[in-house]
């Protein structure tokens, strides 16, 4: 905090001048799985998104996979997104 003292005046100068931060999410381990499986479609009310359509889904956020071979379930493959993203601002 700044502050310019002039005699008995105090004027304070970081007013409106506050940090800019990007927004970050911090999500629990206890439900990174779980999450990772509504996305991917396998439980709840979302559709059910194949490995090329999460592929693409997570690419939109900043990723550049490809999917062939040897691709996880997609359950996994969400999770890790999700652990892989924990924290940033992706």
């Amino acid at each position: 905090m700044g502050f310019i003292t002039e005699g008995a005046l105090v004027v304070r100068t970081d007013i409106g001048k506050q940090k800019q931060h990007k927004d970050k999410v911090k999500i629990s381990n206890k439900v990174t799985e779980q999450l990772g499986k509504i996305i991917a479609g396998d439980i709840g009310s979302a559709p059910y998104l194949s490995g090329p359509k999460l592929v693409a889904f997570y690419n939109e956020f900043g990723f550049d996979d490809g999917y062939g071979n040897g691709f996880p379930p997609c359950w996994k493959y969400s999770t890790d997104k999700i652990v892989e993203s924990n924290g940033t601002s992706r």
